[in-house]
C-alpha cells in the first residue's frame, strides 16, 4: 500500500507547477512524506504537499503570462541579436544560438511550379522559396547545410552550387 501511494504521488509530481513552488521544494516535501511510517499520517502529508503545489496554479500561470508579455513589450522592435545578447547577460548558462545545421536528406520533391521540398533526417522539412533553374537537388543520404541568412530567412547549401532561399514548413 505504501509503495502504491508513493508511486502514485511520484507520478503526479511532474504535474506540479514550478511557479507555485520550486521543483526542488516540491520534491523535498514529497520525500519527507515518503519517510513517514504511519499510513494515515503519510497520506495526510502527501495530501498537504499536493495541495500546496497545486493551489496557486491559476495565479502562477497568470503571473508567468504577464512576465512573458512584459518581456515581449520591452523587446519589441529590437534587433534579435541585441535581444539574444541581453538574455545571455541575464543567464550566462544560456546556450549560444545555432547559426547553421548540417543534416542528411531523406527525400527531395519538386512541386508544379518548380519549388523543391527537402525532408531531412531530423524530421524538418524545408521548401525552396525562389526558383533557381540551375539548382540541382540533393539526393537521399546527401548532406545539406541550412544556415541563417544575413537579413533574415534561411539558405540551403548543397555541394558547390549557390545557396538557395528556403523556409521551414514542418
Amino acid at each position: 500500500m505504501r509503495s502504491l501511494i508513493l508511486l502514485t504521488t511520484l507520478a503526479l509530481l511532474p504535474l506540479a507547477p514550478a511557479a507555485a513552488q520550486s521543483s526542488a521544494d516540491a520534491a523535498a516535501a514529497f520525500n519527507k512524506c515518503g519517510a513517514i511510517t504511519n499510513d494515515a499520517e503519510r497520506l495526510a502529508c502527501f495530501d498537504r504537499a499536493l495541495h500546496e503545489t497545486t493551489v496557486d496554479r491559476p495565479r502562477a500561470i497568470a503571473a508567468e503570462r504577464e512576465k512573458r508579455a512584459k518581456s515581449q513589450r520591452e523587446q519589441f522592435g529590437l534587433n534579435p541579436a541585441v535581444v539574444e545578447e541581453q538574455e545571455r547577460k541575464k543567464d550566462p548558462t544560456r546556450p549560444e544560438p545555432i547559426g547553421q545545421i548540417q543534416v542528411q536528406v531523406v527525400r527531395a520533391d519538386v512541386d508544379a511550379i518548380g519549388h523543391w521540398t527537402i525532408q531531412l533526417t531530423d524530421g524538418a522539412v524545408w521548401q525552396q522559396t525562389e526558383i533557381v533553374p540551375t539548382f540541382h537537388p540533393p539526393h537521399r543520404g546527401d548532406t545539406v547545410t541550412v544556415r541563417k541568412g544575413v537579413i533574415g530567412g534561411y539558405l540551403l547549401e548543397f555541394g558547390s552550387q549557390a545557396a538557395t532561399r528556403v523556409v521551414r514548413i514542418r
